[in-house]
């Protein structure tokens, strides 16, 4: 069994998580990144194992995040980058998967100078 790697305060996340798609997140979640600080929440990445891709679980895990974000009233920031070690996903599949969720890139009126230009970030929706 692969090790799970999880960094920051959300730990109490994946309990939640178990409960709403009711198996044990160590059959979905390959490497999981995530920080939450104090004025936002950090993820530096989700990956999934492959043959448990394509099934919704990623989506499954991001929308409670967005959930746990929005009632911290804290934003996501992320930069879509694909693991170096996957060369099925593309970085434009990724942006179009953060983008589903409410995920704008860090540019123009949005813009946050204190965070990286090539990054991307979901404002909590109350």
């Amino acid at each position: 069994m692969q090790e799970i790697i999880i960094y920051g305060y959300i730990v109490h996340l994946f309990s939640m998580i178990k409960e709403i798609i009711s198996k044990n997140l160590e059959e979905y979640i390959d490497t999981l990144f995530v920080y939450e600080r104090s004025n936002c929440i950090e993820l530096s990445m989700i990956k999934i194992k492959k043959d448990c891709r394509n099934q919704g679980f990623a989506r499954e895990i991001m929308n409670n995040l967005c959930h746990y974000a929005d009632n911290k009233g804290l934003p996501i920031l992320l930069s879509p980058e694909p693991p170096e070690d996957e060369s099925e996903i593309s970085k434009s599949i990724l942006i179009d998967f953060y983008e589903s969720l409410g995920f704008e890139p860090n540019k123009g009126k949005i813009r946050d100078y204190s965070m990286p230009s090539h990054s991307y970030k979901r404002i909590p929706l109350y």
